[in-house]
C-alpha cells in the first residue's frame, strides 16, 4: 500500500460519512464552503519498521473543521466528533490500514472570518 493509497482510503471512509460537509485537499481549487474539512496526510513515522516479516508505518491524518467565525465551537465540535466517531480506534479502514490510537481534538481558533478545529487521526499500515 502506497502512501496515496492509505490517504485515499482515509478519504473515502470520511466521504461517506453521514452529513459530512465538503472535504478540501491542499492545493485543491473551488469555491470556499462553509462548514467544510479541510484534509492534511503525513508520515508521522517515516521509517518502516520491522515485524518479524511484516512492516508497520504510521501516518498523522488532519481533519481541520472550518465553519464562520459567528459559529464557532458549537458547529465544530458537533462536525469534529462524527470525525471521531468515524474513525474509532482499531478500526479497519482497508486491508492492513487501522486506526491505531483514538482520534483527537486539538483547541479551536480563529482564522480571520473562519473558526478552526484540529482532529487529529493516527492510523497504521501492517503489510
Amino acid at each position: 500500500m502506497t502512501d496515496e493509497d492509505v490517504i485515499r482510503a482515509c478519504y473515502d471512509r470520511l466521504e461517506t460519512m453521514a452529513g459530512a460537509p465538503a472535504i478540501k485537499w491542499p492545493n485543491q481549487g473551488g469555491a470556499v464552503e462553509l462548514p467544510r474539512i479541510e484534509m492534511q496526510g503525513f508520515a508521522n513515522e517515516p521509517q518502516t519498521v520491522s515485524l518479524g516479516g511484516t512492516h508497520r508505518r504510521r501516518y498523522l491524518l488532519q481533519a481541520t473543521v472550518v465553519v464562520a467565525e459567528h459559529e464557532r465551537e458549537w458547529t465544530a465540535r458537533g462536525i469534529a466528533e462524527n470525525v471521531i466517531a468515524r474513525f474509532g480506534w482499531n478500526v479497519a479502514i482497508a486491508t492492513g490500514l487501522r486506526v491505531y490510537r483514538r482520534p483527537y481534538s486539538s483547541p479551536g481558533f480563529n482564522d480571520g472570518p473562519e473558526w478552526r478545529l484540529p482532529v487529529t487521526i493516527p492510523v497504521e499500515v501492517i503489510e
